[in-house]
């Protein structure tokens, strides 16, 4: 399922993967490993890198690069529990992109995230 026109500025050669309400997670080609996932929301971007040992799920790394705005506290807030509520999907996706060369299908999520 291919998304519609995306009001989020992202990469041109990066691949979106989750859309929350204008909350867009997505892959950027340029950087394989470790698995790291961006969002974007507007001109504002954040990364995490999801960290594994021994192949199980240790913990999440969230930065800000350098050269652009960062998201808020709630859109951050919003991206851990985008990944966590999705982490099978996101892993699955990254190997889909990277490994195999093949799009992920976008997952549109039109629920409100629960805690």
């Amino acid at each position: 399922m291919k998304a519609t026109q995306i009001a989020v500025s992202i990469p041109q050669e990066s691949m979106s993967i989750i859309d929350y309400f204008g909350l867009v997670l997505y892959f950027d080609p340029s950087n394989t490993t470790p698995l790291t996932i961006y969002a974007a929301v507007l001109d504002r971007r954040s990364c995490c890198q999801i960290l594994f040992k021994a192949g199980l799920f240790k913990g999440l790394n969230f930065f800000n690069t350098e050269t652009e705005l960062g998201l808020t506290l709630h859109e951050k807030e919003q991206f851990q529990q985008l990944i966590e509520n999705n982490l099978d999907d996101i892993v699955r996706g990254w190997i889909d992109f990277f490994v195999f060369n093949r799009e992920p299908n976008i997952n549109i999520v039109t629920k409100s995230l629960q805690r």
